[in-house]
C-alpha cells in the first residue's frame, strides 16, 4: 500500500484545494509493525497512528520552480522546489541598472524544498497528486520498477 496519505475523507478525492487543510489535522493513517500503511483499524497492539499536527501548513511557501535530477541511478531521485521572482522594473532607467548590475541576466532561484525519494515513493507522490487532481496516468509505473 502506498506510503502517501490520503488527506480527503472518503469519497471526497475531488474536494478543492481548500478543504486539503482542515482535513489533514483529522486525518490519522495506522502503521502496521510491517510497514504497511493503512487506514483500516485491525486491533494489533503493535498499531502505530500517524497525525498531521493541525499546523503542519504554517510555513507553507510558494513554488513556481521545480528541478528533478536521478540520484546516481533510477532507483532514487532529488525533487527540488524553489521560487523566483522576476525585478521589478517601474521604467526604462531601472531595467538599466538592473542589466548593469546582472549583466549574466541571470535570476537566483530561493529553494524552498529539496527531497530525496526512491523511485517506488516518487511514483507513489504521483499517482496521489493525479488522484487528487482528477488526472489519470497512462504509464503509472517507471520500467525498472517491479
Amino acid at each position: 500500500m502506498s506510503s502517501i496519505l490520503d488527506l480527503y475523507p472518503a469519497g471526497k478525492s475531488d474536494a478543492g484545494a481548500s478543504a486539503l487543510w482542515p482535513t489533514m489535522a483529522s486525518s490519522t493513517t495506522r502503521l502496521w509493525k510491517d510497514g504497511a500503511m493503512t487506514t483500516a483499524n485491525s486491533g494489533d497492539p503493535g498499531e502505530l497512528f500517524l497525525r498531521w499536527p493541525a499546523d503542519a501548513n504554517r510555513d507553507a511557501c510558494v513554488t513556481n520552480v521545480t528541478a528533478i535530477q536521478w540520484a546516481g541511478t533510477q532507483d532514487a531521485l532529488y525533487l527540488l522546489l524553489g521560487h523566483v521572482a522576476g525585478p521589478v522594473v517601474l521604467t526604462d532607467r531601472d531595467r538599466n541598472i538592473w542589466e548593469d548590475e546582472h549583466p549574466d541576466r541571470e535570476l537566483l532561484i530561493d529553494p524552498v524544498g529539496a527531497f530525496f525519494l526512491t523511485t517506488e515513493r516518487a511514483i507513489d507522490l504521483t499517482k496521489a497528486l493525479a488522484k487528487h487532481l482528477g488526472l489519470t496516468i497512462s504509464r503509472p509505473e517507471a520500467p525498472n520498477v517491479s
